[in-house]
């Protein structure tokens, strides 16, 4: 249980490392995001199972999407905000 709970923890840290590099040079090196896959799973052993492969793509993806999604609702609650600031000042 602990291994799988630092493997998350070394999945989100760097999946957010790889997703600020994105968003600072537009795109992370390939090789650069592979060599981190490679590093998270290694706590598992040599060989990994395809599965675990996948699920790690599919947790990376659903966490980018999760960082886009919060990044969405600051900005609609920040524009919110600003409107209510706005339609107080006419009254």
């Amino acid at each position: 249980m602990l291994a799988i709970s630092h493997f998350i923890i070394c999945l989100v840290v760097r999946t957010a490392e790889v997703t600020m590099a994105k968003n600072s040079s537009g795109l992370a090196d390939n090789a650069e995001v592979q060599n981190e896959r490679s590093k998270s799973l290694s706590v598992f052993g040599v060989l990994i199972s395809p599965k675990l492969r996948a699920s790690q793509l599919s947790f990376e993806k659903a966490l980018e999407t999760l960082i886009e999604i919060a990044n969405l609702q600051k900005s609609l609650l920040y524009s919110f905000h600003q409107l209510q600031k706005v339609e107080d000042t006419k009254e």
